[in-house]
Order: structure tokens, then sequence, then C-alpha cells
């Protein structure tokens, strides 16, 4: 949660761009480590796994992007 949010107090535009920024490096690391796991398991596992990342976080920046307009 959010303290300003909490607090009740307006939130600016930028604030919320780099909260949205964090969120999605935040996921993109998590995505990638994922994917590290898989390097053991050769070549195809590590494609498939990088296109079902790519698949996912496609889906979720572009949800995040509906939310905003």
């Amino acid at each position: 949660m959010n303290i300003q949010a909490i607090m009740g107090k307006k939130i600016s535009n930028s604030t919320k761009k780099k909260q949205w920024y964090s969120a999605n490096g935040k996921l993109k690391r998590q995505m990638k480590q994922q994917c590290q796991h898989q390097f053991s398991k050769g070549t195809v596992f590590r494609q498939n796994c990088y296109i079902t990342v790519g698949v996912y976080y496609a889906a979720v920046t572009a949800n995040t992007f509906v939310k905003k307009l």
C-alpha cells in the first residue's frame, strides 16, 4: 500500500509513473531470474521461457496502460 494514498494526499502523475516503472522493473527482474533457472535445461526451455515471459510482460504492460486511460 502507498503511504500517500492512505493519508489521502493527492499523488502526482510523475510519482505514479515512477511507481509504475519500478513495478515493471521488478517484474522484469523476477521473470529474468525465472528464466535463469531454465538455462541448465537447454536452449529450447530457455526460448520457451523468454517467449512466455514476453507474452506475460506484454499483457501486464497493456493491462496497466489500459487502466491509465
